[in-house]
Protein backbone atom coordinates (compact mmCIF):
# COMPACT_ATOMS: atom_id res chain seq x y z
CA UNK A 1 0.00 0.00 0.00
CA UNK A 2 2.81 2.17 0.00
CA UNK A 3 4.20 4.22 2.78
CA UNK A 4 1.55 4.36 5.19
CA UNK A 5 0.00 7.92 5.06
CA UNK A 6 2.12 10.70 6.57
CA UNK A 7 0.28 12.41 9.48
CA UNK A 8 2.81 15.49 8.59
CA UNK A 9 1.64 15.46 4.67
CA UNK A 10 -2.24 14.58 5.39
CA UNK A 11 -2.28 18.27 8.17
CA UNK A 12 -0.43 20.15 5.62
CA UNK A 13 -3.02 19.84 3.09
CA UNK A 14 -6.09 20.42 4.83
CA UNK A 15 -6.21 23.68 3.69
CA UNK A 16 -6.93 22.39 0.75
CA UNK A 17 -10.42 21.04 1.78
CA UNK A 18 -12.22 23.57 -0.77
CA UNK A 19 -10.79 23.09 -3.86
CA UNK A 20 -9.89 18.96 -4.28
CA UNK A 21 -8.18 17.37 -7.40
CA UNK A 22 -10.14 14.00 -8.68
CA UNK A 23 -9.88 10.67 -6.51
CA UNK A 24 -8.85 8.11 -8.86
CA UNK A 25 -12.37 6.64 -9.69
CA UNK A 26 -13.91 9.49 -11.21
CA UNK A 27 -13.82 10.39 -15.05
CA UNK A 28 -11.07 12.43 -15.98
CA UNK A 29 -8.73 11.43 -13.76
CA UNK A 30 -6.35 10.42 -15.93
CA UNK A 31 -5.57 13.69 -16.30
CA UNK A 32 -6.88 16.18 -13.28
CA UNK A 33 -5.09 18.71 -14.15
CA UNK A 34 -5.42 19.40 -17.30
CA UNK A 35 -8.95 17.99 -17.50
CA UNK A 36 -11.19 20.36 -19.64
CA UNK A 37 -13.58 22.49 -18.21
CA UNK A 38 -15.80 22.03 -21.71
CA UNK A 39 -19.39 22.39 -20.83
CA UNK A 40 -19.74 19.02 -22.62
CA UNK A 41 -17.69 17.19 -19.64
CA UNK A 42 -18.88 19.03 -16.49
CA UNK A 43 -19.91 17.32 -13.64
CA UNK A 44 -23.54 17.67 -13.26
CA UNK A 45 -24.22 17.08 -9.49
CA UNK A 46 -27.02 16.72 -8.13
CA UNK A 47 -28.75 19.25 -5.77
CA UNK A 48 -30.14 18.59 -2.53
CA UNK A 49 -30.73 22.21 -1.33
CA UNK A 50 -27.79 23.56 0.12
CA UNK A 51 -25.26 20.26 -0.99
CA UNK A 52 -24.30 18.89 -4.04
CA UNK A 53 -24.49 14.81 -4.71
CA UNK A 54 -21.85 13.05 -6.91
CA UNK A 55 -21.29 9.44 -7.45
CA UNK A 56 -19.77 7.23 -9.87
CA UNK A 57 -17.15 3.89 -9.94
CA UNK A 58 -14.33 2.62 -12.08
CA UNK A 59 -14.79 -1.41 -12.92
CA UNK A 60 -11.66 -3.02 -14.35
CA UNK A 61 -9.61 -5.66 -15.60
CA UNK A 62 -5.86 -5.74 -15.47
CA UNK A 63 -3.25 -8.81 -16.33
CA UNK A 64 0.05 -8.66 -13.30
CA UNK A 65 2.33 -10.75 -14.47
CA UNK A 66 3.57 -11.42 -10.98
CA UNK A 67 1.17 -11.09 -8.34
CA UNK A 68 3.50 -11.78 -5.14
CA UNK A 69 6.22 -10.50 -6.72
CA UNK A 70 8.70 -13.29 -6.35
CA UNK A 71 12.29 -13.11 -7.81
CA UNK A 72 11.57 -15.92 -10.59
CA UNK A 73 8.97 -17.73 -11.72
CA UNK A 74 6.64 -15.45 -10.63
CA UNK A 75 2.68 -15.97 -10.84
CA UNK A 76 0.36 -14.42 -13.52
CA UNK A 77 -3.03 -13.64 -13.12
CA UNK A 78 -6.06 -11.53 -14.50
CA UNK A 79 -7.66 -9.16 -11.45
CA UNK A 80 -10.87 -7.60 -11.86
CA UNK A 81 -11.50 -4.18 -9.80
CA UNK A 82 -14.31 -1.86 -8.68
CA UNK A 83 -14.38 1.47 -7.20
CA UNK A 84 -17.37 2.94 -6.82
CA UNK A 85 -17.29 6.22 -4.74
CA UNK A 86 -20.09 9.12 -3.65
CA UNK A 87 -19.79 12.03 -2.02
CA UNK A 88 -22.07 14.72 -0.69
CA UNK A 89 -20.56 18.51 -0.11
CA UNK A 90 -21.71 22.19 0.51
CA UNK A 91 -19.79 25.16 -0.68
CA UNK A 92 -19.80 28.26 0.65
CA UNK A 93 -17.47 29.89 3.81
CA UNK A 94 -18.74 27.06 5.78
CA UNK A 95 -17.68 24.18 3.73
CA UNK A 96 -18.36 20.44 4.32
CA UNK A 97 -18.04 17.56 2.47
CA UNK A 98 -18.65 13.51 3.33
CA UNK A 99 -17.03 11.12 1.14
CA UNK A 100 -16.83 7.08 1.22
CA UNK A 101 -15.12 5.11 -1.31
CA UNK A 102 -14.43 1.20 -2.04
CA UNK A 103 -12.04 -0.72 -3.36
CA UNK A 104 -12.81 -3.96 -4.46
CA UNK A 105 -10.43 -6.62 -6.09
CA UNK A 106 -10.68 -10.41 -7.25
CA UNK A 107 -8.15 -12.42 -8.40
CA UNK A 108 -8.87 -15.45 -11.28
CA UNK A 109 -6.44 -17.92 -9.71
CA UNK A 110 -5.46 -16.42 -6.63
CA UNK A 111 -8.35 -16.13 -4.83
CA UNK A 112 -6.37 -15.53 -1.24
CA UNK A 113 -4.94 -12.05 -2.92
CA UNK A 114 -8.82 -11.30 -3.07
CA UNK A 115 -9.48 -8.19 -0.74
CA UNK A 116 -12.22 -4.68 0.38
CA UNK A 117 -10.42 -1.75 0.64
CA UNK A 118 -12.25 1.73 1.37
CA UNK A 119 -12.01 5.09 2.57
CA UNK A 120 -14.80 7.38 4.75
CA UNK A 121 -13.69 10.85 4.98
CA UNK A 122 -15.03 13.86 6.52
CA UNK A 123 -13.60 17.57 6.15
CA UNK A 124 -14.41 20.90 7.10
CA UNK A 125 -13.56 24.44 6.41
CA UNK A 126 -14.42 27.87 7.59
CA UNK A 127 -13.38 30.85 5.99
CA UNK A 128 -12.54 33.32 8.07
CA UNK A 129 -12.10 37.45 7.31
CA UNK A 130 -8.67 38.29 6.04
CA UNK A 131 -7.16 35.09 3.81
CA UNK A 132 -7.62 32.67 7.19
CA UNK A 133 -9.02 29.42 6.70
CA UNK A 134 -9.72 26.80 9.99
CA UNK A 135 -9.95 23.57 8.02
CA UNK A 136 -10.46 19.89 9.75
CA UNK A 137 -10.37 16.24 8.67
CA UNK A 138 -10.89 12.88 10.27
CA UNK A 139 -10.87 9.86 8.10
CA UNK A 140 -11.19 6.47 8.20
CA UNK A 141 -9.32 4.02 5.74
CA UNK A 142 -8.74 -0.20 5.21
CA UNK A 143 -5.63 0.07 3.41
CA UNK A 144 -4.75 -2.85 1.54
CA UNK A 145 -0.50 -3.93 1.13
CA UNK A 146 0.98 -3.66 -2.17
CA UNK A 147 3.02 -6.89 -2.85
CA UNK A 148 5.43 -4.97 -4.48
CA UNK A 149 6.09 -2.62 -1.05
CA UNK A 150 9.20 -2.44 0.79
CA UNK A 151 8.15 -4.59 3.56
CA UNK A 152 5.58 -6.12 1.87
CA UNK A 153 4.61 -9.65 3.58
CA UNK A 154 6.63 -12.83 1.27
CA UNK A 155 4.47 -15.69 2.67
CA UNK A 156 2.12 -16.68 -0.18
CA UNK A 157 -1.44 -18.09 0.32
CA UNK A 158 -1.98 -15.43 3.61
CA UNK A 159 -3.07 -12.50 1.09
CA UNK A 160 -2.19 -8.80 1.78
CA UNK A 161 -1.59 -7.29 4.61
CA UNK A 162 -4.75 -4.98 5.60
CA UNK A 163 -4.65 -2.14 7.83
CA UNK A 164 -7.49 0.37 9.37
CA UNK A 165 -6.30 3.63 9.70
CA UNK A 166 -7.78 6.12 11.87
CA UNK A 167 -6.70 9.78 10.99
CA UNK A 168 -7.39 13.36 12.10
CA UNK A 169 -6.49 16.53 12.16
CA UNK A 170 -6.52 20.90 12.14
CA UNK A 171 -5.44 23.31 10.49
CA UNK A 172 -4.90 26.95 10.23
CA UNK A 173 -3.48 28.79 7.15
CA UNK A 174 -3.70 32.66 6.98
CA UNK A 175 -2.47 34.26 3.35
CA UNK A 176 -2.20 38.15 2.16
CA UNK A 177 -0.03 39.84 -0.58
CA UNK A 178 2.76 39.39 1.38
CA UNK A 179 2.77 36.78 4.12
CA UNK A 180 1.87 33.09 4.50
CA UNK A 181 1.32 31.23 7.90
CA UNK A 182 0.47 28.00 8.17
CA UNK A 183 -0.21 25.36 11.10
CA UNK A 184 -0.95 22.09 11.42
CA UNK A 185 -1.59 19.23 13.68
CA UNK A 186 -3.15 15.47 13.05
CA UNK A 187 -3.49 12.20 14.75
CA UNK A 188 -2.82 8.89 13.28
CA UNK A 189 -3.67 5.23 14.58
CA UNK A 190 -2.79 2.71 12.47
CA UNK A 191 -4.12 -1.32 13.49
CA UNK A 192 -2.38 -4.18 11.64
CA UNK A 193 -5.48 -6.69 11.52
CA UNK A 194 -3.65 -9.62 11.42
CA UNK A 195 -2.69 -10.90 14.75
CA UNK A 196 0.79 -11.80 13.35
CA UNK A 197 1.27 -8.41 12.50
CA UNK A 198 0.86 -7.03 15.63
CA UNK A 199 4.00 -5.50 15.65
CA UNK A 200 3.17 -3.40 13.06
CA UNK A 201 0.10 -1.11 15.27
CA UNK A 202 1.10 2.03 16.43
CA UNK A 203 0.00 5.37 17.06
CA UNK A 204 1.61 8.59 15.28
CA UNK A 205 1.08 12.64 16.28
CA UNK A 206 2.39 15.32 14.08
CA UNK A 207 2.52 19.34 13.71
CA UNK A 208 4.02 21.76 11.64
CA UNK A 209 4.44 25.34 11.52
CA UNK A 210 5.44 27.40 8.22
CA UNK A 211 5.90 31.21 7.79
CA UNK A 212 6.14 32.85 4.39
CA UNK A 213 6.92 36.19 2.53
CA UNK A 214 6.64 37.03 -0.61
CA UNK A 215 8.77 39.51 -2.20
CA UNK A 216 7.23 39.78 -5.14
CA UNK A 217 5.96 37.45 -8.48
CA UNK A 218 4.31 34.09 -7.82
CA UNK A 219 5.99 32.68 -5.09
CA UNK A 220 6.56 32.55 -1.18
CA UNK A 221 9.64 31.81 0.20
CA UNK A 222 8.96 29.61 3.16
CA UNK A 223 10.64 27.84 6.71
CA UNK A 224 8.90 25.38 8.31
CA UNK A 225 9.87 24.14 11.56
CA UNK A 226 8.21 20.08 11.79
CA UNK A 227 7.69 17.14 14.52
CA UNK A 228 6.36 13.58 14.47
CA UNK A 229 6.09 11.58 17.24
CA UNK A 230 5.48 7.45 17.02
CA UNK A 231 4.57 5.17 19.61
CA UNK A 232 4.38 1.79 18.58
CA UNK A 233 1.59 -0.61 20.47
CA UNK A 234 4.35 -3.29 21.12
CA UNK A 235 7.22 -1.28 22.36
CA UNK A 236 9.76 -4.17 22.48
CA UNK A 237 9.99 -6.57 20.08
CA UNK A 238 13.65 -7.18 20.72
CA UNK A 239 13.81 -7.52 24.31
CA UNK A 240 15.09 -4.45 25.84
CA UNK A 241 14.92 -1.92 22.99
CA UNK A 242 12.28 0.97 22.71
CA UNK A 243 10.71 1.15 19.40
CA UNK A 244 9.45 4.65 20.17
CA UNK A 245 10.50 7.61 17.96
CA UNK A 246 10.53 11.23 18.17
CA UNK A 247 11.28 13.22 14.49
CA UNK A 248 12.24 16.77 14.38
CA UNK A 249 13.10 19.45 11.92
CA UNK A 250 13.26 22.20 9.31
CA UNK A 251 12.73 23.13 5.59
CA UNK A 252 13.48 26.05 3.53
CA UNK A 253 11.91 26.80 0.26
CA UNK A 254 9.21 28.07 -2.06
CA UNK A 255 5.24 27.91 -2.38
CA UNK A 256 2.93 29.13 -5.24
CA UNK A 257 0.07 31.56 -4.65
CA UNK A 258 -1.88 28.84 -7.31
CA UNK A 259 -1.39 31.06 -9.86
CA UNK A 260 1.34 31.10 -13.21
CA UNK A 261 2.87 28.86 -15.42
CA UNK A 262 4.42 26.96 -12.45
CA UNK A 263 2.33 25.54 -9.32
CA UNK A 264 2.94 23.80 -6.18
CA UNK A 265 5.87 23.85 -3.60
CA UNK A 266 9.27 22.51 -2.98
CA UNK A 267 11.45 22.72 0.23
CA UNK A 268 14.80 21.42 1.98
CA UNK A 269 16.13 20.86 4.90
CA UNK A 270 17.37 18.45 8.07
CA UNK A 271 15.58 15.96 10.69
CA UNK A 272 16.91 14.39 13.39
CA UNK A 273 15.57 10.78 14.52
CA UNK A 274 15.56 10.55 18.10
CA UNK A 275 14.90 7.05 19.28
CA UNK A 276 13.50 6.55 23.47
CA UNK A 277 16.18 3.93 23.84
CA UNK A 278 18.96 4.83 24.91
CA UNK A 279 21.17 2.58 23.47
CA UNK A 280 20.15 3.37 19.98
CA UNK A 281 21.65 5.99 18.08
CA UNK A 282 20.26 8.86 16.86
CA UNK A 283 20.41 10.23 13.34
CA UNK A 284 20.34 13.03 11.27
CA UNK A 285 19.54 13.23 7.71
CA UNK A 286 18.78 15.35 4.42
CA UNK A 287 14.90 16.47 4.33
CA UNK A 288 13.04 17.09 0.86
CA UNK A 289 9.33 17.47 0.27
CA UNK A 290 8.02 18.94 -2.87
CA UNK A 291 5.40 18.62 -5.87
CA UNK A 292 5.72 21.53 -8.39
CA UNK A 293 3.42 21.70 -11.67
CA UNK A 294 4.40 23.74 -15.03
CA UNK A 295 1.49 24.34 -17.51
CA UNK A 296 3.80 25.57 -20.65
CA UNK A 297 0.01 25.45 -22.24
CA UNK A 298 -3.43 24.81 -21.14
CA UNK A 299 -3.78 21.12 -21.82
CA UNK A 300 -0.68 19.97 -21.14
CA UNK A 301 0.88 19.68 -16.86
CA UNK A 302 4.57 18.30 -16.08
CA UNK A 303 4.55 17.43 -12.52
CA UNK A 304 7.87 16.71 -10.22
CA UNK A 305 7.37 15.30 -7.06
CA UNK A 306 10.10 14.87 -4.60
CA UNK A 307 10.19 13.07 -1.31
CA UNK A 308 13.39 12.27 1.78
CA UNK A 309 12.83 11.60 5.13
CA UNK A 310 12.09 9.11 7.91
CA UNK A 311 9.00 6.45 7.27
CA UNK A 312 7.83 4.06 9.96
CA UNK A 313 9.42 0.27 9.48
CA UNK A 314 9.06 -3.06 10.91
CA UNK A 315 12.04 -4.65 10.02
CA UNK A 316 14.15 -6.70 12.37
CA UNK A 317 12.53 -4.58 15.00
CA UNK A 318 13.88 -1.79 13.51
CA UNK A 319 10.94 1.88 14.03
CA UNK A 320 12.74 3.85 10.70
CA UNK A 321 13.67 3.66 7.46
CA UNK A 322 14.78 6.38 5.14
CA UNK A 323 13.05 6.42 1.68
CA UNK A 324 14.01 8.69 -1.08
CA UNK A 325 11.80 9.07 -4.62
CA UNK A 326 11.65 11.03 -7.25
CA UNK A 327 8.72 10.94 -9.91
CA UNK A 328 7.93 13.06 -13.15
CA UNK A 329 4.17 12.66 -14.67
CA UNK A 330 3.21 14.28 -18.02
CA UNK A 331 -0.64 14.74 -19.03
CA UNK A 332 -1.87 16.03 -21.66
CA UNK A 333 -4.94 16.56 -23.35
CA UNK A 334 -4.35 15.36 -26.55
CA UNK A 335 -8.08 16.03 -27.94
CA UNK A 336 -10.49 17.79 -26.49
CA UNK A 337 -12.04 14.10 -25.28
CA UNK A 338 -8.36 11.89 -25.05
CA UNK A 339 -6.75 12.46 -21.70
CA UNK A 340 -3.04 10.99 -21.59
CA UNK A 341 -0.85 10.47 -19.13
CA UNK A 342 3.25 8.86 -19.01
CA UNK A 343 5.05 8.96 -15.51
CA UNK A 344 8.38 7.54 -14.00
CA UNK A 345 9.45 6.87 -10.68
CA UNK A 346 12.99 6.07 -8.56
CA UNK A 347 12.48 5.52 -4.71
CA UNK A 348 15.55 4.21 -2.69
CA UNK A 349 14.97 2.85 0.57
CA UNK A 350 17.45 2.08 3.46
CA UNK A 351 16.91 0.81 6.53
CA UNK A 352 18.42 2.15 9.70
CA UNK A 353 20.26 0.16 11.79
CA UNK A 354 20.58 -2.42 9.16
CA UNK A 355 23.26 -2.61 5.73
CA UNK A 356 20.29 -3.12 3.68
CA UNK A 357 19.05 -1.26 0.74
CA UNK A 358 16.56 -1.17 -2.21
CA UNK A 359 15.57 0.23 -5.52
CA UNK A 360 12.54 0.47 -7.28
CA UNK A 361 11.65 1.87 -10.82
CA UNK A 362 8.46 2.56 -12.32
CA UNK A 363 6.77 3.12 -15.36
CA UNK A 364 3.38 3.79 -16.37
CA UNK A 365 1.10 5.53 -18.82
CA UNK A 366 -2.67 6.01 -19.66
CA UNK A 367 -5.30 7.07 -21.98
CA UNK A 368 -8.66 7.96 -21.29
CA UNK A 369 -11.14 8.21 -23.98
CA UNK A 370 -14.78 10.81 -22.69
CA UNK A 371 -17.76 8.96 -23.80
CA UNK A 372 -19.68 12.09 -22.54
CA UNK A 373 -19.80 14.02 -19.23
CA UNK A 374 -20.94 10.49 -17.69
CA UNK A 375 -18.36 8.32 -18.73
CA UNK A 376 -14.84 7.20 -20.27
CA UNK A 377 -13.33 4.16 -21.39
CA UNK A 378 -9.82 3.57 -20.07
CA UNK A 379 -6.38 1.52 -20.78
CA UNK A 380 -3.13 1.57 -19.10
CA UNK A 381 -0.12 0.07 -18.88
CA UNK A 382 2.58 -0.10 -15.95
CA UNK A 383 6.30 -1.80 -15.23
CA UNK A 384 8.03 -1.89 -12.14
CA UNK A 385 11.61 -3.14 -11.42
CA UNK A 386 13.55 -3.33 -7.80
CA UNK A 387 16.51 -4.25 -6.90
CA UNK A 388 17.92 -5.12 -2.99
CA UNK A 389 20.67 -6.41 -1.31
CA UNK A 390 18.23 -9.65 -0.59
CA UNK A 391 17.47 -11.43 -3.45
CA UNK A 392 14.28 -12.81 -1.98
CA UNK A 393 13.09 -9.04 -2.69
CA UNK A 394 14.38 -8.41 -6.22
CA UNK A 395 11.28 -8.85 -9.14
CA UNK A 396 9.94 -6.96 -11.76
CA UNK A 397 6.53 -6.85 -12.91
CA UNK A 398 4.00 -5.43 -15.68
CA UNK A 399 0.44 -4.85 -15.27
CA UNK A 400 -2.07 -3.77 -18.27
CA UNK A 401 -5.74 -3.27 -18.31
CA UNK A 402 -8.86 -1.67 -19.69
CA UNK A 403 -12.01 -0.45 -17.80
CA UNK A 404 -14.44 1.98 -17.91
CA UNK A 405 -15.72 5.20 -15.54
CA UNK A 406 -19.53 6.40 -14.94
CA UNK A 407 -20.64 8.90 -12.48
CA UNK A 408 -24.61 9.61 -11.96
Amino acid sequence: MGRLLNPLLACSLLALVLPAMASAQEVGSTAPSVYASDPEFTNRAVGLGAFRLTAGAEARIDYDSNVFAEPVDGSSDAVFRAAPYAEISREGPLSLSLRGSLDLRRYASESSENSEGGRVQLRAGLALPAGQLLSSEVSWDRAIEDRGDPEARTLLGLGPRRYDILTGGLAYRRTSARFLLNLAASAQKVDALDILDADRDYNAYSGQAAFGIRPGGAFYIVASAFTNRREFRLEEIVPGVDRDTTTYGGRLGIQSDGKGLIEGRLAAGLFKLEPDDAATQSRTGFSVDGLLTYRPQRRTAISLEMFQGDVASFRGGASARKDSSISLRLEQEIRHNLLGRLSAGYRRTSFFSLAQQQETWRLGAEAEYLLGPNASLIASVRYGDRDSDIPIEVFDRFMAGVGVRIRL
